[in-house]
């Protein structure tokens, strides 16, 4: 805390100089005396214009503008500001933070509060005028002075404290009430600099700390990025460095049912090591599949399929489980509903979610699983009046080996993979997944949404994926094809072609930019994996160009959140993973025609 003993109090018990006081040199009375000059109203207003071009431009310059002018106009020798700070001792001192004339060698000089005149003035709260200062304030011994005035300024900002003074050095030159109007207004200024000052430093280390923070934020995100797909990949060689050993012991369990002499106790023995290396190899499976999924390594076979075909053989699958637990299992699906996916992958969502409710539904329990046409596109409930989830754990459900907020038997099982990857298969399907539940033992509602294909009965693609028919379009779209694998483009361009389309391949990142920059075209379909200039470039230059209202497809190998978002940021509109089949191209012509306006 900063001593409070004023100046006036320190001095006037001070014993250790020569026998004088304050009043001795403290003259500022003789002021009301003296006769003041008359104002120099030419120097005064060169001396504005010049303070004004300062506070126009920077606060820097401010202070010795207004110190030179009060050399100028007061005719001081040395005229400087002082201002108020607490030392770490808790002591109060003035520095010199400005000066000009013959004391500028002294600048940053401390001095004690008590032991200079700027303390004085201070504690008057007025200007202050002294005579021989030097007598009292030993610092000046050296300096010359024949008198000096100060004044005292406080900032609007109540944190800073100051003094503007002007030292007269030679005998002649005697300071009066002219001068005290000069330098109160100097004052004003140097109070208004230095708060203005204060607050661009503090606007400054407001702005240091945001960039050092938003830095030090993206430093942390990054490494979590790192960390995550460091843990992904490393999933990944986990799930194949397990399947090695894994398969030796199925091998071995094959052979071992092979030997005989081995007895029913041996017999029994086999069949529980085959049964948990199912288990085994099923945990593997998904730990493989949501390794996949997550570093954007899975394809989709998509083809024209019946959903409903889908979901009945996933249930009659699994019927046997479901008896072994003495659960009612109802199905209910509506009319034919057709959608463009991968049947293998939408066989393994239905499995997963059903193996779940067959799995953590207490035995004898209901499960109920349907299919309806729901706005727009095709729902796949599958309920159970199983333990239910908690409330403050259904946002996390997803999430990956996330187990628990159920009962302990839910987590009892499995690794948490398996809702993960029904979502992440889901989303690259184009739908979305949800869960319902109303709390514990309250049981558990999953819903699937998928789009859905064209019509029942259009056109489309059998299980072999050939094209039932082709049907002319309403209108023919122009459609730039850019991949550097000549094969893939030239069969995208028959592809679009026989679909009933104009296209124009090119193999080129340059050549693509030429090609858009000389012709509108309706639609691009732009490989992003393209050679020195890549696809996501290529993009941004082609919506900054002739190209901005072209519906712009991405086409990659990768199929990944991270990497659809890059898309979308480039300026695609879509982001389509290889291979594109027949009934990837028809599905994806049939939502161009629709955002693309005939012209």
């Amino acid at each position: 805390m900063a001593q409070t003993t004023t100046s006036s109090q320190a001095l006037a018990r001070r014993h250790d100089g020569p026998a004088v006081r304050l009043d001795d040199v403290l003259i500022t009375a003789e002021l009301a005396h003296r006769r003041a000059r008359p104002p120099n109203l030419e120097a005064e207003s060169r001396a504005l214009q010049a303070i004004g071009r300062e506070l126009a431009t920077s606060c820097n310059d401010v202070l010795d503008a207004l110190l030179r002018a009060s050399l100028e106009i007061c005719g001081a020798g040395s005229a400087g500001v002082s201002l108020l700070e607490v030392g770490a001792d808790g002591v109060e001192q003035f520095r010199w933070v400005a000066l000009v004339g013959e004391v500028a060698g002294a600048l940053g000089r401390l001095i004690p509060r008590y032991e200079s005149p700027c303390g004085v003035s201070l504690d008057y709260n007025a200007p202050q005028l002294f005579e021989r200062p030097d007598r009292l304030f030993r610092y000046l011994e050296s300096s010359n002075i024949v008198e000096c005035l100060h004044y005292p300024f406080f900032a609007k900002n109540g944190r800073i404290v100051g003094v503007l003074w002007i030292f007269a050095h030679e005998n002649g030159r005697r300071f009066d009430t002219e001068d005290v109007r000069i330098i109160s207004s100097f004052a004003d200024f140097a109070a208004f600099a230095l708060a203005r000052q204060s607050a661009e430093h503090d606007r400054e280390r407001l702005h240091a700390a945001e960039r050092c923070a938003r830095s030090e934020l993206a430093e942390a995100c990054e490494r979590l990025r790192n960390a995550d797909m460091r843990k992904d990949e490393f999933l990944a060689m986990l799930g194949h460095e397990l399947r090695n050993p894994l398969g030796a012991v199925a091998n071995a369990v094959t052979l071992l049912e092979n030997q005989t002499g081995g007895g029913p106790r041996t017999g029994r023995l086999i069949d529980v090591i085959r049964r948990q290396t199912r288990v085994m190899t099923q945990l593997l499976d998904d730990l493989l599949d949501v390794s996949r999924v997550t570093l954007g390594k899975i394809e989709l076979r998509r083809r024209r399929v019946d959903l409903g075909r889908v979901v009945h053989q996933v249930v009659d699958g699994l019927t046997k489980e479901a008896l072994a637990r003495q659960h009612q299992v109802t199905l209910d699906i509506g009319e034919s509903l057709f959608g463009i996916v991968d049947p293998t992958r939408l066989e393994q969502i239905v499995s997963n979610l059903l193996t779940n409710a067959i799995k953590y539904t207490d035995r004898g329990g209901h499960i109920s699983v349907t299919l309806r046409r729901d706005e727009g596109g095709a729902l796949l409930c599958v309920r159970d009046d199983g333990p239910g989830i908690a409330a403050d754990f259904l946002p996390y459900v997803f999430d990956l080996f996330s187990q628990g907020g159920a009962t302990n038997d839910r987590a009892q099982g499995g690794l948490g993979l398996g809702l993960t990857l029904v979502r992440r298969l889901v989303e690259l399907h184009g739908g979305r997944v949800e869960v319902r539940s109303e709390g514990i033992g309250k049981g558990s509602e999953f819903l699937v949404r998928l789009p859905l294909a064209e019509a029942e009965g259009g056109t489309g693609a059998d299980a072999t994926g050939a094209v039932k028919a082709i049907v002319a379009p309403p209108r023919r779209l122009r459609v730039l094809v850019v991949d550097d694998d000549t094969d893939t483009a030239a069969l995208s361009g028959e592809m679009l072609a026989l679909l009933g389309h104009d296209p124009h391949v090119v193999n080129e990142p340059q050549a693509a930019l030429d090609a858009a920059a000389a012709t509108d075209w309706d639609l691009i379909l732009l490989d992003i994996g393209l050679p020195g200039l890549d696809g996501y470039e290529v993009s941004r230059r082609l919506r900054a160009g002739r190209a901005r209202r072209a519906r712009l497809v991405a086409v990659s190998g990768f199929g990944g959140a991270p990497d659809r978002h890059r898309s979308f940021a480039a300026g695609c509109d879509e982001h389509l993973v290889k291979p594109l089949a027949v009934e990837d191209l028809r599905e994806m012509l049939t939502r161009a025609l629709a955002a693309t306006p005939a012209v």
